[in-house]
């Protein structure tokens, strides 16, 4: 019985207080700031060479998953021009796609798809490794 009464009067307390509108007034002094607070993200710079570059590189992966050669060269050639206007603060990462982004044309020439698709894929990488090193440095 005593069980019973203690549930009772526990639950009828907290559906109570749930209830009951407490008044907090806002105090005219702003909390100390948080000195151990991590530093706000970086910003998002915007690059319009490397995204074009991204861009290209999906299209001329969409050509060739569907053998589409002449389309993804281009594409890729496209993408390739786009890097190289790009400014040099990537890291190496933007070098990197741009050899990528090379063996892959070879390889789309001579008809080799899946290699082409894995260096492309690998230049996607590479370019979108390049951004998120020059959004944080």
């Amino acid at each position: 019985m005593k069980k019973v009464i203690f549930t009772f009067l526990s639950l009828f307390l907290t559906f109570y207080l749930v209830n009951c509108e407490i008044e907090v007034k806002p105090s005219d002094n702003p909390p100390p700031p948080n000195r151990h607070e991590t530093p706000p993200p970086a910003r998002h710079r915007h690059q319009p060479n490397m995204e074009s570059a991204l861009h290209h590189l999906d299209k001329a992966r969409a050509f060739l998953s569907r053998d589409r050669y002449k389309p993804a060269r281009n594409h890729l050639r496209q993408a390739k021009h786009k890097l190289n206007k790009a400014a040099h603060n990537k890291g190496g990462h933007r070098a990197r796609a741009i050899d990528f982004i090379n063996r892959a044309m070879n390889n789309a020439h001579r008809r080799r798809v899946d290699r082409a698709i894995r260096l492309t894929d690998r230049a996607i990488n590479e370019v979108r490794a390049g951004i998120n090193y020059a959004n944080t440095h």
